[in-house]
């Protein structure tokens, strides 16, 4: 049945897309269509408007707004732009844009009218990159137009009789002036949270005091914590009341259970203070585009940046250098002051940011964040970031301890002007345990149940003790709210639903009021102290998180279901964020509505760059699709395009190899699937195999997706597969052939345009180089990613260089440069909070000090972070640098402790990096204490599932550390016959796949002369040549000098050389703390003593 109604219409279209088809070919077009789509459903997402139709080369849409319409193209425009700055000149598109206003009909979901025609003919007359408007659209904007509207005259339009009036938007929104600056408010809900009076908490008003003035030199945090009702935010609101009175500028934000954005506490401090000062966002800096994205409603700037997209690392950093800029001190040097309230409900982008600002000494502020103790869990992030920074002397601690019976008594009078009776502050302290909300709750109980009477004195006849006190705080609101009336009741409990804050509109609409009922709740509520109005008009939050959450517990399921449903259908209509709306469609069983909901959250989470929280929208995304009739007509996408976006976030991001698997091989089985989705599956199972430490499978399905691609003309995909290759022939040690392809490939990304693919090209060509001993041509091509990685603004590539060119340059024996470039990177990962970046780097310094024989510096870098809750990649090589010193010196405890650490995971999953540290520190331990048999057999596992040459890049030490051990055991006569022939087998294949960089070249030269000893011929000419090849590494030097001096003396125990060789060997071992040598060393001359 067909609808009429007011409705603003928008087409677009791509212009040229059938001259990109004839040019690109299919398959290029599809991918840039593609890449359009996904545009345009950004900008819908964040306006609200409603896609009818998907035209090919553009697209249908009606709004209820006009101001939205507008804004809706303009980051259409925006996202055209960005697009284009990072795509090839051949690539390049354009987007012409047409919008007219009137009454439409619908029906059945498609729209007619002649305001649908109109804008269609408008977008017809518009030129590329511009948006055009109706004069209509002029006049329904008003004086609501934030966006210069310059009028091009009247045009004819076919079909339509006579002239229409057409306007441009301009290309910016208008010029704010520079002087239209002004005081950043004091936070509204820290206003409403200020006690009448505070009681016994000057201790930590003087703790915030101090920490307010040490904040002049550096940034400074302080962690108010304690338990639900405590007082925190009463604490924090009253010292930042006087702080702002002092002169300090006063931001704040807060965490919520149910977030609908990303960094949302930062999102509100750059709300307030923007709000005030609009000029000031071109000057936090390149992501300035991205944080006026995530606070609509700000006066943009002229030629104000695009929005960034870069790798989350880099949008991390300079959206933390964003927030920055916005809290510096005032002019007079006083520091600015941020709250973080409720942090226990932050996500980890939120702490992410808070971990780059507690550590940026530049800052003058105070960061003071509120959480609660008790409600944090050992997967959140922030603990793991406390006891860091308290580490580093960066945060102050300001526990809130519960309240003294003296105090309680002080409360109650300063509630009632006089004193109250001692048993009835007895009462009332035992039933509180001294908890200020609950003392003021239950005092408020009391005197609402006429107790008291107006000046605190107990008037009841029933003495307290008989009275009945509620048990629990729960049961005090439920009483208190019950005396408030159905309609009270009601809407709140529909508040409850909406959120912490909350339009009362909408919760009264939702409860079946009127304007005039709603106003008559607003005021008792109010007047109950249950509710305070909050920042917009219609805008209030609950006095307390409790009062909330007790409503909201309280609710029947069913009734809970309807709320959520009613809420749903009413922020919808007023253009809630979707991760707002998903929740509420999950909890009101909307599973269709909840598909398209956590699809539109994910792709505003991924604009964010907030990766692991456009992970689980995915996920969600998964789950609901079985539950959806018609879900690719819902999602706009298809099945296959959704596991593909999931499985890179798994990979890249999180380490879900096994959960990745898991959804690409079904996709796989789809018959129907085209070229191009299959080639994209097949490049996400090759990263996948990598990760599980299965090259020859890794590298087969990099080609397998290479061969599916088109290749007769350049194209990003052919691009992509050819990088992908290229990777796997490098992690798998084929260092020639990786850099052809990676020439190939870096040749194809420039003509393509395709950053991405050009710098991990270069990182390829650099790694591969160094492997082949090529060091100056490595560092050559080492430079070049650095310098375009730094024009491109893109920091992930920079930090790789840190990491592959430090291992480049240790594998060919400049460890001391290497460990240089590592300290650097550890200095700068530290300043921008990448702690799992800093981890891996440490990592890397501890073994380079290792094979320096500067092992308390290793130590120091290896204790240097905090211990970690989880066990993630960057950790395990902590673990394995750990594990590696520890069997080396002869340390039990810690070996145990890394071991157990470790015990977790599935050694044989991971990357053959990985194993190859494993087993050869494992192997090492076993055999200085004398197990062989144990040793031989934890060897042979672990070569024996080596898969062809892949991995013996990594498996090298595992190999001389198996000959090692023979040789041992065939000189203790504790050895089977074969392990001598297993030994010669190891050694040809060492011989044969090990590569030219100088590591190789040491250990080649150890394990000749060990299978020399295996074969009973102890030669001191190959340990001489071992001496030799370990020199400038005391450890392996000293530890060769051993076997030389052994060997010696086998042939005559007098030689002197032997003394003198063994005494180098002791002092090294003994400066080292390397009790295994040091006691073979001894053990060695006392056998020659005799």
């Amino acid at each position: 049945m067909a609808r009429s109604g007011l409705a603003t219409v928008m087409f677009t279209d791509l212009v040229g897309s059938t001259r990109l088809r004839e040019v690109l070919g299919d398959d290029v077009a599809d991918e840039i269509g593609v890449k359009h789509d996904r545009i345009i459903g950004a900008a819908l997402s964040s306006t609200g408007g409603r896609l009818v139709k998907n035209l090919g080369d553009g697209a249908l849409v009606v709004f209820d707004s006009s101001v939205d319409a507008v804004v809706a193209g303009q980051r259409i425009q925006e996202g055209v732009a960005l697009y284009n700055r990072q795509a090839g000149d051949a690539h390049q598109i354009s987007v012409r844009i047409g919008i007219n206003a009137g009454e439409i009909a619908t029906d059945n979901g498609d729209v007619s009218g002649l305001p649908v025609a109109v804008a269609s003919r408008v977008c017809d007359a518009a030129d590329g990159g511009q948006i055009l408007v109706t004069d209509t659209v002029r006049l329904l904007i008003g004086r609501r137009a934030r966006f210069p509207l310059v009028s091009i005259g009247a045009h004819t339009l076919k079909g339509v009789d006579g002239p229409v009036e057409l306007w441009s938007v301009a290309d910016a929104p208008q010029e704010i002036d520079a002087e239209s600056r002004g005081d950043v408010p004091f936070p509204a809900f820290l206003e409403r949270a200020i006690p009448n009076q505070l009681i016994g908490r000057a201790e930590q008003l003087s703790q915030l005091d101090a920490a307010h003035a040490a904040a002049a030199t550096s940034v400074q945090l302080a962690a108010v914590i304690g338990e639900p009702g405590i007082g925190k935010t009463s604490l924090t609101s009253w010292w930042c009341r006087s702080a702002a009175d002092g002169g300090a500028l006063v931001a704040a934000g807060r965490c919520t259970p149910d977030a609908a954005l990303p960094y949302q506490p930062f999102v509100e401090v750059a709300r307030a203070v923007l709000g005030a000062n609009p000029s000031k966002l071109p000057e936090i800096g390149p992501a300035a585009g991205n944080v006026a994205r995530l606070v609509p409603g700000i006066p943009l700037p002229k030629g104000l940046p695009v929005p960034l997209q870069t790798d989350p690392d880099t949008t991390q950093y300079l959206m933390a250098e964003a927030f920055a800029a916005l809290i510096k001190p005032q002019p007079d040097g006083t520091p600015s002051v941020v709250v973080l309230d409720d942090l226990h409900w932050a996500d980890e982008h939120t702490i992410a940011v808070l971990a780059h600002l507690a550590r940026r000494d530049e800052t003058s502020a105070l960061i003071v964040g509120t959480y609660r103790d008790t409600d944090l869990v050992r997967s959140h992030p922030l603990p793991k970031l406390l006891v860091d920074l308290r580490r580093e002397h960066r945060v102050v601690r300001i526990p809130l301890q519960r309240l003294s019976g003296d105090e309680v008594e002080e409360m109650i009078r300063g509630h009632f002007g006089s004193h109250a009776a001692p048993e009835i502050v007895e009462s009332i302290a035992e039933e509180t345990q001294g908890n200020p909300f609950f003392v003021e709750e239950i005092t408020s109980h009391l005197e609402d149940e006429g107790a008291f009477d107006a000046g605190g004195r107990w008037v009841s006849d029933t003495p307290i003790g008989d009275y009945g006190i509620p048990e629990g705080v729960r049961e005090v609101i439920g009483r208190r709210i019950e005396h408030l009336g159905e309609d009270v009741v009601a809407t709140l409990e529909a508040a409850s639903v909406i959120g912490p804050t909350f339009s009362i509109d909408v919760a009264g609409a939702i409860a079946g009021l009127d304007e005039r009922e709603i106003d008559a709740v607003a005021a008792a509520a109010m007047i109950a102290r249950v509710i305070d109005e909050g920042d917009g008009a219609d805008e209030f939050a609950f006095a307390h998180a409790l009062l909330r959450q007790t409503l909201y517990d309280d609710l029947p399921t069913r009734r809970r279901t309807r709320l959520h449903r009613a809420a749903g259908e009413a922020l919808e209509r007023r253009k809630a964020p979707p991760a707002t709306l998903l929740h509420h469609w999950l909890n009101a069983d909307r599973s269709e509505k909840a598909l398209g909901s956590a699809l539109a959250a994910a792709a505003a989470a991924e604009l964010a760059f907030a990766v692991s929280d456009m992970t689980e929208y995915l996920e969600l995304a998964l789950d609901l699709w079985a539950d959806v009739e018609n879900p690719e007509e819902v999602a706009g996408t298809s099945h296959a395009d959704l596991v593909i976006r999931l499985t890179r976030g798994y990979y890249n991001f999180g380490g879900r190899n096994e959960e990745a698997m898991a959804l690409i091989v079904p996709e796989l089985e789809d018959p129907n699937l085209d070229d191009r989705t299959r080639a994209l599956l097949h490049s996400a199972m090759s990263s996948v195999f990598w990760l599980q430490g299965r090259g020859t499978r890794a590298l087969e399905e990099a080609n397998e997706a290479l061969r599916l691609v088109p290749k007769d003309e350049p194209n990003a995909a052919h691009a992509e597969m050819l990088w992908g290759v290229a990777s796997q022939l490098m992690l798998n040690s084929q260092s020639a052939e990786s850099i052809e392809m990676a020439r190939e490939a870096l040749k194809l990304a420039r003509v393509t345009g395709i950053e991405r693919v050009e710098l991990g090209a270069l990182i390829i060509l650099a790694t591969s180089m160094g492997s082949l001993g090529e060091v100056a041509e490595s560092n050559r091509y080492f430079e070049q990613l650095d310098e375009r990685a730094q024009a491109s603004g893109m920091l992930r590539p920079q930090l790789v260089r840190y990491v592959n060119q430090g291992e480049t340059l240790a594998e060919n024996g400049l460890v001391g440069e290497a460990l240089e470039l590592t300290e650097r990177g550890i200095a700068r990962t530290r300043q921008l909070g990448l702690g799992r970046w800093e981890a891996a780097l440490r990592a890397n310094a501890a073994g380079f000090l290792f094979r320096l024989s500067l092992w308390d510096e290793a130590e120091e870098h290896l204790t240097a972070l905090p211990p970690s809750l989880e066990v993630d990649l960057p950790q395990i090589h902590v673990s394995l640098a750990a594990l590696d010193l520890a069997a080396e010196r002869g340390d039990a405890t810690t070996t145990l402790q890394e071991l157990e650490r470790l015990g977790s995971l599935r050694i044989e999953e991971m990357h053959s990096e990985l194993q190859g540290f494993y087993w050869a520190s494992r192997a090492s331990d076993l055999r200085w204490r004398g197990q062989y048999t144990q040793a031989y057999e934890l060897a042979y596992e672990a070569l024996a599932a080596i898969d062809g040459f892949e991995t013996w890049k990594h498996m090298v030490g595992v190999a001389a550390s198996a000959i090692e051990i023979v040789a041992d055991a065939v000189e203790a006569g504790l050895h089977q016959p074969q392990w001598i022939d297993r030994a010669v087998e190891w050694h040809s294949r060492f011989e044969e796949y090990s590569g030219s960089a100088q590591r190789y070249v040491r250990l080649r030269a150890t394990a000749a002369a060990d299978l020399a000893r295996a074969r009973g011929n102890n030669e001191p000419d190959l340990w001489r040549a071992a001496v030799k090849a370990w020199e400038n590494t005391p450890y392996w030097r000293a530890k060769s000098q051993w076997r030389l001096a052994e060997s010696l003396a086998a042939f005559d125990p007098d030689d002197p050389e032997v003394s003198s060789l063994l005494g180098e060997v002791e002092n090294v071992a003994a400066q080292l703390g390397a009790k295994p040598l040091l006691n073979a060393a001894r053990a060695t001359r006392g056998a020659t003593a005799h």
